[in-house]
């Protein structure tokens, strides 16, 4: 603090505008600049429309409150900038939207499709952090901006941020909050494994490798049309067809409310571990299925969309049991539905005839 600096601060204790502490604050303030990214390129392959895109989300990103903020803010941005389409298409394969007017929209992404996202990106949930301090900070980043229960694009990767931080530095937060403990995080801060190192690392060894992708539309082209595949649903389809008229209950389609409903009594929903293997299903993969499979969700679906509404839950189910194909994982999808089989007796069979 200059002479003048402390005439000038007087002055405001004088009038009224300012305390002591005010001033002082005003003048040891350490001031880090902040990363200006409207000024940045675009990265190989990203167009101009992507570019500005990946502008607006990176101006809202709520990034404040993380240790060393806004220390690290332009090695973030450089991180995430030329992975954002990707980080997109990851976002909108969870993110299945709901029924209505906007249906596919793929905009927002709930508690339970981020559960999803958290199991499936192998190795993101650890000991010392698992899915409820994933879900605090999925709370955290929701309520930074619009509190609504659901996170859009720029919340979602606030929040891989967050974690990504976090999950390396478990104990940071315990630390942090006690003010009796400002030595011990002082003592700390050397260990600290911090931004951008953490989120690169979360990103290449558990987002990118693992994360779905928004490619719902190649099973049509691809899976579906597999002649195993075909076989497996044409065997299938007269006991699919009394099902179907069953379930629907006198409607002209097929609604989301019926086939969840149907999903649960048959208690197809949830996690196994069979043989050394996973079969997993969630709502929200049967609902992202239903939506993929209905030319128009709002309206229901029509016998031949059930079959590949089937065919996805099937393969989508099984995928963690090896090497089980498609045509084997929607056979026993269609076991399970109709109540001949349960997981445990799909897997163990599978096993005996191909000797896994």
């Amino acid at each position: 603090m200059t002479a003048a600096m402390g005439v000038t601060g007087f002055v405001k204790n004088i009038v009224g505008e300012k305390s002591e502490d005010q001033v002082i604050s005003d003048i040891t303030y350490i001031h880090a600049a902040r990363f200006d990214a409207s000024k940045s390129s675009a990265v190989a392959g990203q167009s101009a429309e992507e570019l500005g895109e990946w502008r607006r989300v990176w101006g809202v990103l709520a990034l404040e409150g993380i240790h060393g903020f806004p220390l690290w803010e332009k090695e973030v941005h450089d991180l995430l900038q030329p992975r954002f389409s990707e980080l997109q298409s990851i976002f909108r394969a969870y993110a299945c939207g709901t029924i209505s007017a906007s249906a596919g929209a793929n905009d927002e992404m709930d508690m339970e499709e981020f559960n999803d996202f958290a199991i499936e990106c192998t190795g993101l949930i650890t000991k010392e952090y698992g899915f409820n301090v994933m879900a605090n900070q999925f709370s955290k980043s929701d309520g930074l901006s619009s509190k609504d229960k659901v996170l859009d694009l720029a919340e979602f990767i606030a929040l891989l941020v967050r974690i990504s931080f976090y999950r390396a530095n478990p104990s940071f937060g315990l630390l942090a909050k006690d003010a009796q403990s400002a030595s011990k995080l002082a003592e700390h801060a050397v260990q600290l494994v911090t931004l951008p190192g953490c989120l690169e690392a979360v990103l290449l060894q558990h987002v990118m490798p693992h994360a779905r992708r928004d490619n719902l539309h190649l099973f049509k082209t691809s899976t579906l049309l597999e002649a195993d595949v075909q076989a497996a649903l044409a065997e299938a389809r007269p006991e699919l067809h009394t099902l179907y008229e069953k379930v629907k209950g006198g409607r002209p389609q097929l609604m989301l409310t019926e086939w969840q409903k149907l999903l649960q009594k048959q208690l197809l929903f949830g996690e196994f571990a069979i043989a050394q293997h996973t079969v997993r299903l969630t709502q929200s993969q049967s609902k992202a299925n239903f939506i993929a499979s209905a030319a128009d969700p709002m309206a229901g679906q029509s016998e031949e969309e059930l079959l590949e509404c089937v065919a996805r839950c099937g393969v989508d189910k099984y995928k963690g049991v090896s090497p089980m194909p498609p045509a084997a994982a929607v056979r026993g999808f269609v076991q399970n539905l109709l109540g001949t089989a349960n997981e445990e007796e799909v897997v163990k069979q599978y096993a005996v005839d191909h000797h896994m």
